[in-house]
């Protein structure tokens, strides 16, 4: 069943963007974005002499940086594996200490259906490289099931596959964060989320305000706290609505379309990227038309990746609420009515709060949290910054990106 889904969803989002790649411009949806003339020589003049494999550690090694690869448990038993970029070898900083970076650890944590190396991908100019180079200790955080793995439970289980946003927001979120901080022997890190990676966090902070303590800045990339248009409309409506019982009976209650995994397997990865894009595309409107062509095949050897059938009803509910909220077990997905309370309260990030988002994302409704942040007099709000003609990638994909959104990072931080 699951199979069939699977098949018809692609073979859907192929059609949609037939004959080209890209989708037809449509009336209702006004100019289409302007594409980024902006690129750098790696991206211009060098071919792409990169092999294309689903491990960060290889990109970080092929960009001529070493690398450590942690590994810590959460408070329910999973397994989550954090990648720090130490140092170039090969140069005068060879004899460094592996903390030797002098503006102190920040920890990158990806969006849903992604892992780590979506900060890794984008050649030189990568998000996680540009702020390495600036001087900051990065580390590159996954949360639980990109590697599938728990102190008990197998992934053939149906216990390794029950859990939503919320347990990301109660459990990885401070366990990442904790770690980090212990490791670096710092009170404070800096932590950039794309998307779920900060949803997390806005909700984690709701649930516990005091982790804000060990937050130097929370710098949300596509900030996922309230719903745009987008899943309230379309494929991911019906998705997002589907009734319990009849959800469970297609997508059963384990990881979600497991058959990409052996998809991605088998495929070469240019036909693989393809039919990736095609599907993310058809469901989330994600566009490359900002993106460097040359990247792409290496994107989506990091999406998707692994979650539960639970955290997609978990976001279904969201949808309904129109903002971040705690996973309702009894919700019948077809009422706006909740057994469990709202939640949410931005003026609990009493740390430093950064946002970068796009005017064409309409996964996400920035707008509405600027107001409220701006609204709280108790949100330090540093920077927030609404980019023309980006969409929901574009944050950290976009060729432009280094310059109007990974140089302004390093300037507010520059300033803390």
């Amino acid at each position: 069943m699951v199979a069939l889904v699977a098949a018809a969803v692609a073979a859907r989002a192929w059609r949609a963007l037939a004959p080209a790649r890209r989708p037809a411009r449509r009336p209702d949806r006004g100019p289409e974005p302007v594409a980024d003339a902006e690129a750098s020589a790696f991206e211009l003049d060098q071919p792409d002499r990169r092999r294309v494999v689903p491990r960060s550690e290889y990109y970080i090694a092929f960009h001529g940086y070493a690398y450590e690869k942690h590994c810590v448990a959460t408070p329910d038993g999973f397994i989550v594996e954090l990648v720090r970029i130490v140092r170039k070898p090969n140069t005068a900083s060879q004899a460094a200490p592996a903390n030797a970076f002098s503006k102190g650890p920040v920890l990158l944590v990806h969006g849903l259906f992604q892992c780590s190396g979506v900060f890794v991908t984008s050649g030189p100019n990568s998000l996680a490289f540009y702020l390495a180079e600036s001087g900051f200790d990065v580390w590159l955080g996954n949360n639980r099931c990109c590697e599938k793995l728990h102190l008990e439970h197998s992934p053939s289980s149906v216990e390794h596959w029950d859990w939503s946003l919320e347990d990301l927001a109660r459990y990885d979120f401070p366990t990442l964060v904790e770690f980090v901080a212990t490791q670096t022997r710092c009170d404070q890190i800096t932590y950039i989320g794309h998307s779920q990676g900060n949803a997390q966090a806005f909700l984690g902070l709701s649930i516990a305000p005091k982790i804000a303590k060990r937050i130097r800045c929370f710098i949300a990339l596509a900030p996922a706290a309230y719903i745009g248009p987008l899943l309230k409309q379309g494929p991911m409506a019906m998705l997002m609505t589907c009734p319990p019982r009849v959800y469970s009976t297609i997508f059963g209650v384990k990881e979600i379309l497991p058959i990409m995994n052996i998809v991605q397997r088998y495929f070469p990865a240019t036909v693989f990227a393809t039919l990736a894009y095609a599907m993310f595309n058809y469901l989330f409107k994600w566009a490359d038309t900002n993106w460097d062509p040359k990247h792409v095949r290496h994107y989506f050897q990091f999406t998707p990746r692994p979650t539960s059938t639970k955290s997609i009803q978990h976001w279904g509910q969201i949808s309904r609420r129109g903002h971040l909220g705690l996973f309702d077990p009894s919700h019948p997905m077809t009422s706006d009515a909740f057994a469990v309370p709202d939640i949410l309260d931005v003026s609990s990030i009493s740390c430093p709060l950064v946002l970068f988002y796009g005017r064409r994302d309409r996964i996400v409704d920035g707008d509405r949290l600027l107001r409220e942040c701006r609204a709280s007099k108790h949100v330090n709000l540093v920077l927030a910054e609404q980019i023309d003609h980006y969409e929901h990638m574009d944050v950290i994909w976009a060729r432009s990106a280094p310059r109007r959104v990974f140089s302004k990072i390093v300037a507010t931080l520059n300033k803390l």
